[in-house]
């Protein structure tokens, strides 16, 4: 009898582990042949600051605004695990994911991070700059995040910690040292890496640079495209969206034209900022699109982008967002009552400017059904 419960206990045992062999391996021929499609966009941050004075930087509210629209949006922060387990095994990633990077280590930047990124159920990877590497370790700079600061964040699964530089210009040979510093501090490889320059015609180079590092994981490129992740995708040379960084000023009028046909005419400019790939997009109530046009680049001075129909449905918003729609720069409402009325369109005109200034300024309700 002890010997019949010990068989079974031996065959039970034996089919369990046949069973997650070959789990195993069906999940592998999945994940190798027969990966689904899915787009993966990732948002690199260089800075964050309460008044942005460069290019490499992006307001508090502008980043906090981000974050909320992709959650809005219904995007999901991934890890570089997660993105690892899909490639590697199939493991499906949630639906719409996002893969956010922060090519900063100021304590300041970080803290107002995290409790942005904790308060949308978000992650982050912090890439922390090669000259910086030394002094995170060492903890001496007060201005930086220390070692023991970061490895709390990622305990919290706030953060993971990865490298920025120009890795891929470098003997592998002077990597070595800092790479050596960062697994023994860290007890990890790098969980990402990203290169800090375009680099169209160097993914091998990249590739082998990754390897060395012991990075599954690296981000190069820029492009105005998210990245379509299959069976084929090489997870060492993906690509970001474009940084939009420094002030950026917008200019929105809505306005109703007396006696147009339309219910009114959009005005758009960028007076200040730096230029970038643009969608601009007009909805009514139901966030049916009324308007659209997408600009290489938005016009310093307004010109107009459309004329809404005849029967709206109020209040309408005006979004501005990057070329892939994803991230949002600037979103306005305007109510039926609050359209400034006036005509803005250049004309040949014997009223005196004082007067159409003060026309443009009157606030009538306006029935336009």
């Amino acid at each position: 009898m002890k010997q019949t419960s010990k068989q079974q206990i031996f065959f039970f045992v034996k089919y369990i582990f046949l069973g997650l062999i070959v789990f195993l391996v069906v999940a592998k021929l999945r994940a190798c042949f027969f990966l689904p499609e899915v787009e993966l966009p990732i948002v690199v941050y260089k800075q964050i600051s309460l008044i942005p004075s460069s290019n490499d930087e992006i307001s508090q509210n502008i980043f906090h605004s981000q974050i909320s629209d992709l959650s809005v949006n219904g995007y999901q922060s991934i890890t570089p695990a997660r993105l690892r387990a899909y490639k590697n095994w199939g493991i499906a990633l949630p639906e719409n994911p996002v893969l956010i990077n922060i090519e900063c280590v100021d304590k300041q930047v970080i803290d107002y991070a995290a409790s942005i990124l904790t308060n949308y159920n978000f992650t982050a990877t912090i890439c922390i700059p090669e000259e910086q590497v030394d002094e995170v370790i060492s903890g001496n700079n007060p201005s930086l995040i220390t070692k023991e600061e970061l490895l709390a964040y990622k305990e919290a699964d706030v953060f993971d910690i990865g490298l920025h530089g120009k890795f891929h210009v470098k003997l592998l040979s002077e990597l070595n040292p800092m790479i050596k510093q960062f697994r023994k501090n860290f007890e990890q490889k790098p969980d990402a890496i990203i290169f800090s320059e375009n680099n169209h015609d160097k993914s091998i180079e990249i590739e082998n640079v990754c390897s060395h590092l012991g990075a599954k994981i690296g981000i190069s490129e820029k492009s105005d495209f998210v990245n379509k992740l299959n069976s084929k995708t090489n997870l060492r040379t993906l690509k970001h969206l474009p940084f939009i960084g420094g002030r950026l000023a917008f200019s929105i009028k809505a306005i109703r034209h007396p006696g147009a046909l339309s219910a009114g005419n959009i005005f758009i400019a960028q007076p200040e900022g730096q230029r970038f790939k643009a969608c601009v997009s007009v909805f009514d109530k139901d966030f049916n699109r009324l308007l659209g046009q997408n600009f290489d680049s938005l016009p310093t001075e307004p010109i107009l982008l459309g004329k809404l129909p005849n029967k709206v449905d109020y209040p309408i918003s005006i979004y501005i967002t990057d070329s892939t729609g994803i991230l949002v720069y600037k979103d306005e409402q305007f109510n039926r009552y609050t359209i400034e009325r006036g005509n803005p369109v250049p004309r040949e005109t014997e009223i005196p400017e004082e007067l159409e200034k003060e026309l443009s300024q009157i606030e009538i309700p306006l029935d336009i059904e």
